[in-house]
């Protein structure tokens, strides 16, 4: 994971996110570790969105579930099921700012599975 900046969020961090890769169908799981407890705004404050190298197309993360000092979602679908692999960004927003991200890989080869 490439850091980007550390923003003024006090102990709250991003440790790890994993996996990151996946099949072309979407649907896999994916789980961000902090560092400690997540802020009590984090549902209003800390933003997900997969974005495309390259291209300017987004995807708002909706529906993320947490449990103690970890959140997880599920990708979407990539919207051109055509080519056998793709790179996206998952990019972490809080308070409007980037607080770090993560490339993501997207398999053709792991739908089957």
């Amino acid at each position: 994971m490439k850091k980007l900046f550390l923003l003024d969020c006090g102990d709250f961090s991003i440790k790890d996110v994993f996996p990151l890769y996946g099949p072309m169908c979407g649907n896999q799981k994916v789980c961000i570790e902090f560092k400690d407890l997540l802020p009590n705004d984090f549902k209003t404050d800390f933003i997900i969105n997969i974005t495309e190298n390259g291209i300017n197309r987004s995807y708002q993360v909706k529906d993320v579930e947490k449990n103690g000092n970890n959140l997880t979602f599920h990708m979407p679908a990539f919207p051109n099921a055509q080519i056998d692999r793709a790179e996206v960004n998952i990019v972490f927003e809080y308070r409007q700012e980037i607080m770090d991200q993560a490339s993501y890989t997207y398999t053709r080869a792991l739908d089957s599975m």
